[in-house]
Formats: C-alpha cells, sequence, structure tokens
C-alpha cells in the first residue's frame, strides 16, 4: 500500500527572513528612522537613535554597518588630496571638485563631510580618462636599454655561419644573466630579521648549459 502524505499544511510556515540585515527589516520604529538616518548620512543622529531601540539584534548590526561605513570611507580630503599628488603632482581643488561632482571619485556625506573612499584614487585613475592622461604625463620616461636589442633570427644566422667555419659541436654561445628579487608582504606573519625558507626556480646545469 502507498502511502501520499499531506504537505499543504507546509506553506502555513513563517517564511524566513530575507538575507539582509535585520536593520532593514526590522519592526522596531527607532530602528526604522535610524536606518532613514544612515542613508542620509546623518550617522551620529542614526547611532542616537538605536540607544532607544528594542529591537537590540538589528541595533547592533546597524551599528556595525556604520562603524564599517566610516572605516570604508576614511579619507578626508586632504589625506586624497596628498595620495593623488603622488600621480598627478599639479592636481587642483578645481580638479578635485569636478571629478566629485561627476562621481569620479567614490565619496558619500557623513555628518556633513565629504569623505572619500579609501582605496581611491583607484576608481579615479582606472575610469577618468582626464585623471588617466595626466598621469601619464607626468610618468617618468623608462631608461632605454644601451646594448643593442638581441634578435633570435640575427642569432641563429650567426650560429649557421660560423658552424660551417667550425668542428666545433657548440658555437655562438649566449650569456644570460638572471636577477631575483624577494618581497615579503607587509601582511605576511614574517618578523623584521627572520629567517625565511622560500622556493625559488633556478636554471639547471647540464651538457648545452653550465656556469
Amino acid at each position: 500500500m502507498i502511502v501520499i502524505t499531506s504537505v499543504a499544511n507546509s506553506f502555513a510556515e513563517p517564511i524566513a527572513a530575507p538575507g539582509a540585515s535585520s536593520a532593514f527589516v526590522s519592526t522596531d520604529l527607532a530602528v526604522q528612522k535610524a536606518v532613514v538616518a544612515f542613508t542620509d548620512g546623518r550617522f551620529l543622529e542614526s547611532e542616537q537613535l538605536l540607544d532607544s531601540a528594542s529591537d537590540k539584534t538589528a541595533a547592533g548590526e546597524l551599528r556595525e554597518i556604520i562603524r564599517r561605513t566610516r572605516r570604508e570611507y576614511g579619507l578626508d580630503r586632504a589625506a586624497f588630496t596628498a595620495k593623488l599628488r603622488d600621480s598627478i603632482p599639479d592636481v587642483t581643488d578645481a580638479d578635485i571638485d569636478r571629478w566629485l561632482a561627476d562621481k569620479s571619485i567614490q565619496h558619500r556625506t557623513i555628518d556633513g563631510e565629504v569623505r572619500i573612499f579609501r582605496r581611491e584614487p583607484g576608481h579615479l585613475l582606472r575610469f577618468n580618462k582626464e585623471a588617466m592622461a595626466r598621469r601619464d604625463a607626468h610618468k617618468k620616461p623608462t631608461t632605454q636599454p644601451t646594448e643593442p636589442k638581441w634578435e633570435l633570427n640575427d642569432h641563429l644566422a650567426r650560429v649557421i655561419e660560423t658552424a660551417a667555419k667550425s668542428t666545433s659541436a657548440e658555437v655562438e654561445p649566449v650569456k644570460t644573466t638572471i636577477t631575483y628579487t624577494l618581497t615579503v608582504k607587509p601582511t605576511s606573519k614574517a618578523k623584521a630579521g627572520s629567517k625565511l625558507d622560500v622556493w625559488l626556480p633556478f636554471p639547471q646545469e647540464y651538457a648545452r648549459q653550465r656556469d
């Protein structure tokens, strides 16, 4: 005998909350007012409103969102300008005003002050054509090599020519110098002066590759 179980009652189960923070779906009036203040950039007012919230979970989550947003938009105008001058030394206040206005610089107003995304000017120098052109104009020209450029076709021609006149199995050797630079990221756990064991590729020695 086959028993079929009704599943109609399963639809009576409460629907789970959406994936958003509980701060944005809370029915607590104080939290709702705090969310509006946060969205408008009035962070201090938002935090004050949360003091009277009864939904402590939602209030705690919104406080954390405010804390993280302050950190992410941690640059004031002076600090941002100093960073940007590394790439565009002649940047002016008018330039920054223009790029803020057209949203080339990621920013938001927090408690009445313009705060700039901490990773700027990365966005500006990646998407704003004017800023990119001015950065490139200030780049120092690369040093041209003093030795003539090595060409494989020319080398092979010399090998053939020399081999035709020589009884040696090896002609026209090429000397290659390899320089390694190892950089340890500042975020690594290594301490200054400590010994590191690292794996580096190294040219193998055999009959046709030696010294």
